[in-house]
């Protein structure tokens, strides 16, 4: 325990770290000295931490953003810290719910996953986890409406062939929208067909932007897919040829 503080190398009021260093994390403070009087006293803490990386992440009001946190070794417990509160959990294997967050820590993969649904104002901000107290990356989810795209509506009927497209071919995926998660269609597709339609099918999809290998998933559109019967003729008419 260090029952000292340690003023900085000149007694300034503005400090600057060249070189971040794990060592540097900690508590500061700002306080007053009157050094003639024989006492210094705090006036403002100030908790640095510090990150193995810092990735921003454009995120869509409505929409959801699915974040990981991959881990090494064993640790005791794990806590997420979000724009609002910190979530403390111990459920391991299986999805849990807080509030408008899904946890689920898989211990065989060793990653933590969270996913926000259903972005509100106030889920922008800043997202990290700690496995005990070494925390890991961290996200900032901005708001970008340049990025996000509009919703639509898309109606079919039974037993015919319906095709779900993402603009961006090369860069999305789709998935349908589960109770805890977004089941990735297969092969990762930015285009799905629905060869034969059925009433399972109807539900919410989203156009999903690739962006796993830095450690997250947002969405870019919603589309909801609509399944309706096909109107039954009445006994006796016979349809009008199209010219």
């Amino acid at each position: 325990m260090n029952y000292t503080c340690d003023t900085l190398y000149a007694p300034y009021a503005k400090y600057t770290i060249s070189d971040v260093r794990a060592l540097d994390k900690g508590v500061y403070w700002c306080g007053n000295r009157s050094l003639s009087e024989g006492h210094r006293v705090s006036r403002q803490k100030i908790l640095l931490q510090v990150f193995a990386e810092i990735i921003d992440v454009p995120g869509c009001s409505g929409g959801w953003v699915e974040f990981i946190w991959p881990y090494k070794g064993m640790y005791t417990e794990h806590t997420v810290s979000t724009p609002t509160h910190e979530i403390c959990s111990n459920v391991d294997d299986q999805w849990e719910q807080v509030g408008p967050y899904c946890l689920y820590h898989d211990t065989t993969g060793r990653y933590l996953k969270m996913m926000v649904r259903q972005i509100q104002k106030e889920d922008f901000g800043s997202y990290y986890c700690r496995f005990d107290e070494t925390p890991a990356k961290l996200f900032n989810l901005s708001s970008y409406h340049s990025y996000c795209r509009h919703q639509y509506t898309q109606t079919t009927s039974k037993a015919k062939q319906t095709t779900i497209v993402c603009k961006d071919l090369e860069r999305e995926f789709i998935c349908k929208e589960s109770e805890y998660n977004c089941d990735t269609v297969p092969a990762h597709q930015s285009q799905y067909t629905i060869s034969n339609v059925g009433e399972e099918d109807e539900g919410v999809y989203w156009c999903v932007c690739k962006v796993q290998a830095r450690g997250f998933r947002v969405t870019k559109q919603k589309i909801l897919l609509q399944v309706k019967n096909e109107p039954l003729a009445k006994p006796g008419t016979v349809e009008k040829a199209k010219i």
